[in-house]
């Protein structure tokens, strides 16, 4: 889990960091308590900007040289028997190592815990 995001953080400045953790904390907890969903991912998208990008709300690089997407997609798998077979078997057979397909609200921990250790504070605006 996570790898294409591990060793990287994205620094924007506190309020604005606060506002997304709090909104990804609610959505992840609408997809494992009202969608019973997991195995969903974190997409930071990165568009740079030219003489013809239109002024938005995104979040823009310290330079003003980017703009940044986020949020969160591939959540349509649900959490069933199937899954839920798929974690024990894995539980079983990786003893000690961290099992991918665990229980909507488990998920839902882990990637909220994942990304407050990877979006941090910082004094600029937004992230390099």
């Amino acid at each position: 889990m996570d790898q294409d995001f591990s060793d990287r953080t994205i620094t924007l400045e506190q309020n604005i960091k606060k506002t997304i953790l709090s909104q990804i904390v609610k959505d992840t907890l609408f997809l494992s308590s009202s969608m019973n969903t997991m195995d969903y991912s974190f997409l930071l998208g990165v568009h740079k900007r030219d003489a013809t990008t239109k002024e938005d709300t995104t979040l823009h690089s310290r330079n003003e040289k980017y703009r940044y997407y986020i949020g969160i997609i591939d959540y349509l798998i649900e959490y069933d028997t199937a899954k839920k077979a798929e974690n024990i078997l894995k539980s079983t057979i990786s003893v000690g190592e961290e099992v991918s397909s665990v229980d909507p609200s488990s998920y839902a921990h882990r990637m909220n815990q994942f990304l407050s250790k990877r979006i941090i504070s910082g004094n600029k605006k937004t992230n390099k």
